[in-house]
């Protein structure tokens, strides 16, 4: 398949739209079990406020502190249950990812060599200014020999 197939970009178009989908569903997850540790904070203080009257005022405190004390359990036992949930969606969306990076890779072409010779230029104009010796073979940008291993405009190994 050439360079530009549409089915290469169908392919690359179809993982991002599944990076993104499974970033989105994981981050709503973690929304959850921060407004159940936001909750349990709340009733922790509720905690602190009553145990802190009924001290004060003598009074049994038991059957309130069960019942924050089950609230706590319940909104932990919830958080662990959507912490398997994110898990659960990151393998799903890796999962399928990789199937189809795999596919991708097989269609798509390889990249470019990269230990393609430096072609050297005359000095000249803005090159001469910047204090360049030689031009990047990929993309044509001016650089210094020796200065850079890759190139900065492009990426490719000078």
């Amino acid at each position: 398949m050439a360079f530009g197939d549409p089915e290469i970009k169908r392919l690359q178009q179809e993982i991002e739209s599944m990076q993104f989908k499974k970033q989105s569903l994981i981050s709503t997850v973690q929304g959850e079990i921060q407004a159940a540790k936001q909750k349990i904070s709340n009733v922790m203080f509720m905690i602190g406020q009553d145990v802190y009257a009924s001290h004060i005022n003598g009074v049994e405190i038991d059957d309130k502190l069960k019942a924050y004390f089950k609230e706590i359990e319940t909104l932990n036992s919830l958080m662990a249950e959507k912490e398997e949930k994110i898990t659960d969606i990151a393998k799903r969306y890796d999962d399928e990812l990789s199937m189809l990076s795999v596919h991708l890779n097989s269609i798509q072409p390889p990249p470019p060599p990269t230990n393609i010779p430096v072609q050297t230029a005359p000095m000249h104009g803005n090159a001469q200014m910047a204090g360049a010796g030689a031009f990047c073979t990929n993309c044509g940008k001016p650089y210094i020999p020796g200065q850079n291993a890759f190139c900065i405009e492009c990426g490719a190994k000078i």
